[in-house]
């Protein structure tokens, strides 16, 4: 006898002897359809016996191969445009974590030559794919020539930077860059991940810039949420331009907290027009008590447009005692209160 055929024919007859194991053939295991046995029998479609029970274990290894391996890999693949591209893009990173082949398909869509959008959804991608591959590929664009997707893959590993310290000190390591559009966009994406540690440096930053680059600075230096910041910011006050000082009073109110409060109370009495409105905004952004009795106080000011900033800005905010100020302005005669 062939060796060949002896296999074959013993693993026969070792599957002919399990299978009878776990179905014998006697008669009390030979239910009737709508027996009380068959009734809690799972139905199969495509015959079953001997030969199903043999393919089992193959058919539920392909039932837990992940969706993604046939569907929105595949789709990836196949896409044709950016548009494609982007929206395959788009439900893969929801199951790419832990998936090399995933992330590396994702990551190759985000090297030179390719279309900016596709490059852009490939970074935004990898922002939800938690891993040292994604980590490494984002890394590697920290140095690409497109501004766009370098501050695409920057705001990437910044937002996972409180609990990643690899992505942590990559964006640490671009905020003291020599290159300063490179250390510029590092520290904006270090603030507006919150991250209290980047209050100084964006500090600095803000004493040596200016116009539009400053503003997005002191927007970041906000998101930090350190109240420390609370006196650099309120510089921006003084001699600031329009647009300047609307930036830094929603930092204020990003930041919030008894000294910020303090300062946003104070110009919504004494600010210009735009000022009142856009400290009224921030104290109410601010979700601290202290600031919603300012607005509810600032109700009834002799001055209109603090009175005017109060009322827009309450309707953010909740209670019976802000419906019930609402209310009392919208129906007195009072022009006080009603502007």
């Amino acid at each position: 006898m062939r060796q060949g055929v002896w296999k074959a024919s013993t693993f026969v007859a070792l599957g002919v002897a399990g299978f009878l194991a776990l179905h014998p053939l006697s008669g009390h295991e030979a239910s009737a359809p709508g027996s009380a046995n068959a009734s809690h029998r799972p139905a199969h479609s495509g015959g079953g016996g001997l030969f199903a029970w043999l393919g089992s274990a193959s058919s539920t290894s392909s039932a837990a191969t992940p969706a993604h391996t046939g569907t929105h890999l595949q789709q990836l693949r196949d896409a044709r445009n950016p548009s494609e591209q982007c929206e395959a893009l788009r439900t893969l990173a929801l199951e790419a974590t832990g998936d090399e082949e995933a992330t590396d398909a994702i990551g190759d869509l985000t090297t030179p030559g390719g279309s900016r959008t596709t490059r852009l959804c490939a970074v935004t991608a990898l922002e939800k794919v938690r891993s040292g591959a994604s980590n490494s590929y984002l890394g590697d664009l920290l140095a690409d020539e497109d501004k766009y997707v370098k501050s695409a893959a920057l705001h990437a590993l910044a937002s996972r930077a409180a609990d990643d310290a690899d992505a942590r000190g990559a964006v640490i390591a671009a905020a003291h860059s020599e290159d300063h559009e490179t250390r510029l966009e590092a520290l904006i994406a270090l603030g507006d991940a919150h991250l209290p540690e980047a209050s100084s440096l964006l500090q600095d930053a803000i004493a040596t810039e200016t116009g539009d680059r400053r503003e997005r600075l002191i927007a970041a230096l906000g998101e930090t949420h350190d109240a420390a910041a609370v006196s650099t910011i309120s510089a921006m006050l003084v001699d600031g331009s329009s647009q300047t000082r609307s930036v830094a009073l929603e930092a204020l109110g990003s930041i919030g907290g008894d000294a910020a409060v303090k300062v946003l109370e104070e110009k919504l009495k004494s600010g210009s027009r735009e000022d009142a409105v856009a400290a009224a905004h921030a104290l109410a952004k601010t979700g601290d008590a202290g600031a919603k009795q300012a607005l509810l106080d600032a109700t009834s000011s002799a001055q209109p447009a603090e009175r005017a900033a109060a009322m827009q800005a309450l309707v953010q905010l909740d209670g019976d005692d802000v419906k019930q100020t609402m209310h009392a302005g919208l129906s007195s005669t009072d022009p006080r209160v009603v502007t």
